[in-house]
């Protein structure tokens, strides 16, 4: 399409992954009359619209129904809701990032494109302090962003500091039929994660000698012995990027 390299990074995914990692370790309490543990429970999350987690309830909803097996709640959802451009985390796109791989290669590529992705996090419950305990375990650490590591280009030795910034807070009591019929509690949490999007990776060799004429009266530079040549190379001109290495530098007249 735009660059006939073939090039995949997995940006998109390693964010999901991220960011449902944030939430797979919650658990609820629920207490007997005198406030004693009688129940722990781990709460599930999985990646999915809210609509699915409702439609399997409305496919069984009566409680009193022998014989099947209801959708298992308190519960946790999430999804991409959508993915914008970021205008204001804009660089230069024309610019460079460089990693030195060997003595001989170096990996580059061209400052990212910053979008945001949108998620949308569900907690579904049947009761009310079930939705409040899981809310309390997530409010506190969003101040109003959290921040996790990604290694989001492994050739280029680049880790991301990526935010995840809660932007609200909504609740939906859905109930619809009889007494018996059983309700569903629905509180959904909007998020933005500030991603960045990255071109391919190109290989090229590694510059270990530079050459520069210095004109000290331009425009009048034609005049001989007046320029100088600058020279600076790496010693040992063979050093590989974790060694140690001194830059030799000579000038000379021309």
């Amino acid at each position: 399409m735009i660059d006939n390299n073939i090039f995949y990074h997995s940006t998109i995914r390693k964010t999901v992954v991220a960011f449902g990692t944030l939430f797979n370790n919650i658990y609820i309490e629920r207490r007997d009359s005198v406030e004693a543990v009688a129940q722990t429970l781990k709460v599930p999350l999985s990646y999915g619209p809210k609509q699915k987690f409702l439609m399997r309830i409305r496919q069984q909803p009566n409680l009193s129904t022998a014989g099947k097996v209801e959708m298992s709640v308190p519960r946790l959802g999430f999804e991409i809701v959508n993915i914008g451009y970021d205008g204001a985390r804009k660089v230069a796109p024309t610019a460079r990032m460089k990693h030195v791989t060997t003595t001989t290669s170096m990996n580059s590529q061209y400052n990212p494109a910053p979008w945001n992705i949108h998620f949308q996090l569900h907690i579904l419950v049947k009761n009310q302090d079930d939705g409040l305990q899981i809310l309390e375990q997530i409010l506190p650490f969003f101040n109003p962003e959290y921040v996790v590591t990604v290694n989001d280009i492994p050739t280029m030795n680049m880790k991301h500091h990526l935010p995840i910034t809660l932007n609200g807070v909504s609740y939906d009591d859905v109930f619809e039929g009889n007494y018996e019929e059983r309700t569903s509690i629905v509180w959904t949490l909007d998020f933005t994660a500030k991603v960045n999007m990255y071109g391919p990776v190109y290989t090229s060799g590694v510059i270990k000698k530079a050459i520069a004429t210095v004109y000290p009266n331009m425009p009048g530079y034609v005049v001989e012995g007046d320029n100088e040549r600058y020279t600076a190379t790496v010693d040992p001109i063979d050093a590989e990027p974790t060694d140690e290495f001194t830059i030799i530098e000579t000038w000379e007249k021309i």
